[in-house]
This record gives structure tokens, sequence and C-alpha cells, in this order.
């Protein structure tokens, strides 16, 4: 006999899926599955309130700190400029200060103000290297 004639006797076990593509049904929805989805999105919404009430406190904090700071620089301002307005203020025989003096309160109230506004500029503005 030919082979082309021979009756196939094998079984064929695989099944055809008649190229149609795969859908995803969703499980059918339980009370269980509402319950977990309702206590994740509860926890999101805790997560986000905690976020926004540590943000409220650093905020507060930064501004009670900034106003410090500010106070520090005016006080040192008005020192700095009583300082001054008293040494040229003086008659020339009885100044209060030397020059040398004048001089080195200057710088220190020049110093303690850049100090000050360095540390408000680093306090609103923070550096987020975690």
């Amino acid at each position: 006999m030919d082979e082309s004639k021979r009756i196939k006797t094998e079984l064929n076990t695989t099944l055809k899926s008649n190229d149609k593509p795969e859908i995803d049904i969703e499980p059918a929805r339980t009370k269980k599955s509402n319950q977990t989805r309702a206590e994740l999105d509860k926890q999101k919404v805790n997560t986000i309130k905690e976020q926004n009430s540590k943000s409220k406190d650093d905020r507060r904090m930064r501004k009670l700190y900034a106003e410090r700071a500010y106070n520090i620089a005016l006080w040192t301002l008005a020192f700095w400029a009583f300082l001054f307005l008293t040494y040229f203020l003086s008659p020339p025989d009885k100044k209060p200060l030397s020059e040398i003096a004048l001089g080195i309160f200057t710088t220190a109230c020049t110093v303690n103000i850049l100090a000050a506004f360095i540390s408000i500029i680093k306090g609103l503005f923070p550096s987020n290297k975690d």
C-alpha cells in the first residue's frame, strides 16, 4: 500500500483552541474581597493623613525657627546700630570703644546675621539626601 492511502489510526489528544484569544475573567466579587479592598483603601487614606500631618508639623517648625533666626538677626543689627551711633555721637576724646573694637563688633554682627539667614534658607529649602 501507498503511504498516502494509509489510514491514520493515531488519536490526537491535544485540543485545538480554535485560535481564539484567551480572556481573563475576574473572580466573582465576594464580601471578603470587598472587605479587603476597603481595608486597603482605609490604610491608604490613613498613610496620606499621616503624611499631611507630618508636613504640617514640619511647616510649623520651620516657621518657628525662621522667626527665631530672623529675631536674632534683627536684635544683632539693633545692637550694632546702637554701638555705631554711640561711637560716632560721642565726643572725640571720650570714645567708649576703640576703632579696632568697633571693627570686631561689626565683623561679629555680620557673621551672626549671615549664619542666621543661612539657617533660614536651609530650613525652608532642605536637601533630600535620604
